[in-house]
């Protein structure tokens, strides 16, 4: 019951490297080890010039260095360049290894241009614009109590009341009924269990300092 990670190879600034597409964020990230790099490198921008806050699906105020414009392009899908703002985001230890998070605001673009294309859509590309697509919401409930550790991640399953003909879904955290001491990394999962329920993988990350305790019926999605 493990997904798949929603991985793809993207191009900045003609540079190609390993993107997550993430139907939960709205924006897309580049990591401050990768923009380093970048040859020639583009302008440092502040936020503010968009008078806006960026925050995690926690509610908590994401860090970030600033903001670049940059060309991207994913190849697999079409040859067209968008000119998009990227916040540049401090290392993890994901970015290290997958430096670009591709958020909503180039995924609907691409999603856009592929309306009208014959090009055979990739599996992980394909299963991001259905999620898009899609108003339908469910909630995941975990199955039995766990605990998590100070800052660890841990990947439990819980049940899902499917919606017809769904075929995938993004976990992301409930407005309700879960601790802001713990949140969920939204991700896109297939559903292949046949009927009206589904079993749901979902990821979840303890932030705090201290273990949490997650009761049985918690809801994640």
């Amino acid at each position: 019951m493990v997904g798949s990670t929603n991985e793809s190879e993207v191009e900045i600034e003609g540079i190609k490297t390993m993107g997550l597409i993430d139907t939960g964020s709205m924006i897309t990230t580049i990591s401050v080890e990768f923009f380093k790099d970048m040859d020639p490198k583009p302008e440092l921008l502040p936020l503010e010039d968009f008078n806006l806050e960026v925050s995690s699906a926690n509610g908590e105020k994401l860090p970030f260095l600033g903001y670049v414009e940059v060309d991207l392009k994913v190849s697999v899908l079409c040859d067209r360049c968008f000119t998009i703002p990227a916040l540049i985001v401090p290392r993890t230890d994901y970015n290290s290894n997958v430096p670009v998070i591709v958020g909503t605001n180039i995924i609907r673009q691409l999603q856009a241009e592929m309306d009208d294309a014959t090009t055979e859509i990739p599996e992980v590309w394909n299963m991001a614009f259905k999620a898009t697509c899609s108003s339908s919401v469910g909630i995941v409930k975990s199955t039995q109590r766990f605990t998590l550790q100070p800052m660890e991640t841990k990947q439990i399953t819980g049940f899902e009341r499917k919606m017809k003909d769904c075929e995938s879904v993004v976990t992301e955290p409930s407005e309700k009924g879960y601790s802001s001491r713990f949140t969920v990394c939204p991700r896109v999962v297939k559903l292949d269990d046949p009927g009206n329920t589904a079993r749901v993988p979902v990821r979840v990350f303890n932030m705090s300092a201290k273990a949490v305790e997650i009761p049985e019926k918690s809801k994640f999605m």
